[in-house]
């Protein structure tokens, strides 16, 4: 079962471009979601190894400082996604939507990557069966330290090419969070880019009426939140 399904060819998906540099993507063998799920079960990859499927390509997840081994998780990482989640999590508690951290997420027949948080419309209940589809994403959150030019390059294209409308990057090395809105599905980029320092409100949707993130400050405390 395991061969016949690494073997099988992915069928139409096709990759966005070069996921390792220096090589012709015609020559990298994606693998499907379905693909990748049956290495679990037949013991190639361990249930809960820190590993998602973005452009057809298992990476290891990089939740490292800057100068870590890929494998280790930042303390200014694993404090800012709790942060999130908690500040989200309260925020939100009276809208139909719920926060999740660190889970994955069904963008594609070769995207399933694992965001550090996002906003998922909807009951947490309808999530039983599946994983959360672009369509229900209000919000994708990335936590960058040593993953700044990956959350900026192949996680961007991946949340754009499937359609999510708001994707922000918590850049920890410059201290900003990096809004991204308008994907265009066809070129896998985003229309705009905005950045926010401490201090300065960032509206999380209009799919979650008026709430809205106060950022002062998710690098050196708290977040204070509000709503309008």
């Amino acid at each position: 079962m395991l061969a016949s399904a690494i073997t099988r060819p992915p069928g139409p998906a096709v990759g966005r471009g070069p996921i390792i540099p220096g090589i012709d993507p015609e020559r990298i063998v994606r693998l499907t979601v379905d693909q990748y799920a049956a290495m679990i079960p037949a013991g190639v990859i361990a249930e809960g190894a820190p590993i998602e499927l973005v452009n057809g390509v298992m990476r290891w997840k990089n939740r490292a400082a800057a100068g870590e081994p890929i494998k280790t998780i930042g303390k200014r990482h694993a404090a800012t996604v709790i942060r999130l989640h908690t500040l989200l999590t309260l925020l939100l508690q009276d809208v139909d939507c719920f926060v999740q951290s660190q889970s994955p997420v069904s963008l594609s027949e070769i995207d399933e990557p694992e965001p550090d948080v996002c906003v998922v419309s909807g009951s947490i209940d309808d999530e039983r069966e599946r994983h959360p589809t672009p369509d229900e994403l209000v919000v994708v959150i990335e936590v960058a330290d040593s993953s700044v030019a990956d959350d900026r390059s192949e996680k961007l294209q991946a949340y754009a090419a499937a359609g999510v409308s708001h994707y922000w990057i918590v850049n920890l090395v410059a201290q900003q969070i990096e809004v991204y809105q308008g994907p265009d599905v066809d070129a896998a980029q985003y229309a705009t880019r905005v950045d926010y320092k401490d201090g300065e409100t960032i509206s999380i949707s209009e799919a979650i009426r008026k709430a809205v993130l106060r950022g002062k400050s998710i690098f050196e405390g708290w977040l204070k939140i509000g709503r309008s």
